[in-house]
């Protein structure tokens, strides 16, 4: 009678399976990843979160820019002649 590690192995070998892969999936370990294709280098692509950030501060610096202007523009721009003069509070007394 053969012992289980050799009837694991026969039976890894038939799936076409290499011993170590078959042991670490009944301890339980998992399947093997291969490896990235080169060192340091994922699949999935990451957030830049400096380019999100530049951008956004561009954006507040271009706003506030522009309401400075509008803002210049209507204190450039003089009261119409014959518009009557704004009117002065007086409080009762």
């Amino acid at each position: 009678m053969r012992s289980k590690s050799e009837r694991w192995r026969i039976i890894g070998e038939a799936r076409g399976e290499t011993a170590r892969s078959v042991g670490r999936k009944r301890r339980g370990f998992g399947t093997v990843d291969p490896p990235p294709t080169s060192p340091g280098e994922s699949n999935l692509a990451k957030t830049n979160f400096g380019f999100q950030k530049r951008q956004k501060e561009l954006e507040k610096k271009r706003k506030k820019e522009e309401k400075l202007k509008k803002r210049q523009e209507r204190a450039a721009v003089p009261p119409a002649e014959g518009a009557p003069p704004a009117p002065e509070t007086t409080e009762p007394a």
